[in-house]
């Protein structure tokens, strides 16, 4: 069954920081957030609503959050990529090139790798030209991993873990600690 390779544990030993996988990454919309809210007393059968009672005796709810099919590339370290114990990885998601891209000062600094929040991909890595956005970096669980495509040479994991690096430092992406000291 297609998608549900990396349900299997054991396929967790072909994951490896630097390839470029298809999954199946959170997409927000722009609208509030949907909630699955049980039926009284079944676990399967209930409603999805926008709004959750603040006075509900639950201290856990579902939310009703839409998947899009896209391109990653795994950031994470290869001994926790196949770590059975350590469900979640670390991706930095790719976005395809359009025609109106190509006259936007951006790509000008994207293409000569200048770019402080995005990595330029040519088409032959991914079949056609993106980048990688390390601006939204996202942790998913494993499982949804649904195919590998490819691997990014040396140089171009090197330049992903410079902007990594400098959007942290930058701020751009808040690490555990400093958002523990916000809290």
């Amino acid at each position: 069954m297609e998608g549900l390779k990396y349900s299997d544990y054991d396929q967790w030993s072909e994951i490896s920081k630097q390839y470029i996988f298809e999954a199946w990454v959170p997409f927000v919309p722009d609208r509030p957030l949907d909630f699955f809210v049980h039926n009284e007393g079944s676990v399967t059968e209930g409603f999805i609503t926008s709004v959750i009672d603040d006075r509900t005796v639950y201290s856990i709810h579902k939310a009703v959050i839409p998947l899009k099919r896209r391109k990653v590339v795994i950031l994470t370290a290869d001994s926790l990529c196949k770590d059975k114990y350590y469900p979640d990885i670390l991706v930095a998601k790719i976005v395809s090139i359009k025609d109106h891209h190509r006259d936007q000062e951006w790509y000008k600094l994207l293409v000569q790798d200048k770019h402080a929040l995005f990595v330029h991909l040519p088409a032959e890595i991914t079949g056609e030209e993106s980048y990688i956005n390390m601006a939204q970096v996202t942790s998913i669980g494993k499982k949804l991993l649904i195919e590998k495509k490819n691997i990014l040479s040396a140089g171009r994991m090197q330049l992903v873990e410079r902007r990594h690096k400098e959007c942290i430092d930058l701020g751009v992406i808040k690490t555990e600690i400093e958002e523990a000291i916000n809290e």
